[in-house]
């Protein structure tokens, strides 16, 4: 049989393997956390440029716009006919 100091120093030294193995397994949980951590892109505080030269804006071209053409020019009434038919002068 073996003495109480044998079997109490197997239990303190079964206690100290099981909390350094626990103690390993925390820290490599702990780094593979970190890794996924630094994957993530990370939030910079924002950079103000002062811009001295700057490039001139180029300039739109101006669309031209179409003329209207009516089909039946002939028979449209101008404001100028319609104050000779306004005044009964038919000759304009």
């Amino acid at each position: 049989m073996t003495n109480f100091f044998e079997s109490f120093f197997v239990i303190v030294i079964i206690f100290c393997l099981c909390a350094l193995f626990s103690f390993f397994i925390r820290l490599i949980i702990i780094r593979f956390k970190e890794k996924n951590k630094k994957s993530e892109p990370k939030q910079t505080a924002p950079t103000i440029y002062f811009v001295q030269q700057t490039q001139s804006a180029k300039k739109r071209k101006k669309t031209k716009r179409k003329n209207t053409t009516v089909a039946l020019k002939g028979l449209m009434i101008t404001p100028e006919k319609f104050e000779a038919l306004k005044k009964n002068n038919f000759e304009d």
